[in-house]
């Protein structure tokens, strides 16, 4: 996984358990020993959080507060708030779990999800979270963590979602997954979708969009691609 920290630096994890840090496409000095193989990281304004095989790393503007808070599950993904407040931690246990910034665990949205949670994302006005598992993208709010879009709504990839993004203005959630597909989901319509199919042979294993054009999504995929994606024409055709 990658994150950029609040001071630009991209951090880049890898299952040598090491962290290395770029800034204006040169390596830093200095490198960050995990302790062990992560799975997702994340980062909010100052706050990172890593997910590892063995559990949670918090990292305070690049660098460890703590060494790794063990947990009671496998983690599978994770997401810190905008504000830093909490850090959402998505289980193999189909739970998704709520810390605080120093690693307290204080809430378990233990009955929103039949499968595991795979993929996590919060909104850029920090006021929703979105999570996918192998079937269903949900939607709930914050900070309340009320279900927006609960499970059997949005749920036609085929195989396990990988990646979430909200758009700029909050209004669509895409999803990549290992079925190769990308889907639109429509905040305001929850009945309409768009489906981009064959996107990433092999899967999608990253989605963003771009903050200075409204919805122009960037994809990656195991197909050793990145593509960028103007999807203005047909949210406005399909969702308007």
């Amino acid at each position: 996984g990658m994150t950029i920290l609040n001071d630009s630096q991209l951090l880049s994890v890898g299952w040598d358990d090491t962290g290395f840090f770029a800034k204006n496409g040169k390596h830093q000095p200095g490198k960050l020993d995990i302790g062990a193989q992560p799975t997702s990281i994340s980062t909010g304004k100052s706050i990172t959080a890593i997910v590892t095989v063995k559990g949670l790393l918090i990292l305070k503007d690049g660098k460890a507060s703590g060494g790794i808070i063990p947990l009671k599950y496998d983690a599978n993904c994770v997401c810190v708030s905008k504000d830093d407040q909490n850090i959402f931690v998505g289980g193999n246990d189909n739970k998704i779990y709520v810390y605080t910034s120093t690693g307290t665990e204080y809430k378990v949205i233990d009955d929103a999800h039949l499968k595991p949670v795979t993929a996590l994302a919060v909104s850029d006005d920090g006021r929703m979270l979105a999570a996918g598992d192998a079937r269903d993208v949900c939607v709930y709010s914050l900070p309340d963590l009320t279900p927006i879009v609960g499970k059997s709504k949005w749920c036609f990839h085929l195989q396990k979602v990988t990646t979430l993004a909200f758009s700029p203005d909050g209004k669509v959630v895409a999803s990549g997954g290992s079925d190769d597909s990308i889907y639109l989901w429509s905040l305001e319509q929850h009945s309409k979708r768009i489906h981009y199919q064959f996107a990433h042979r092999g899967g999608v294993v990253g989605l963003t969009f771009k903050k200075d054009a409204a919805y122009t999504l960037v994809s990656a995929g195991r197909d050793s691609c990145v593509v960028q994606w103007d999807v203005a024409a047909d949210v406005k055709s399909k969702f308007a």
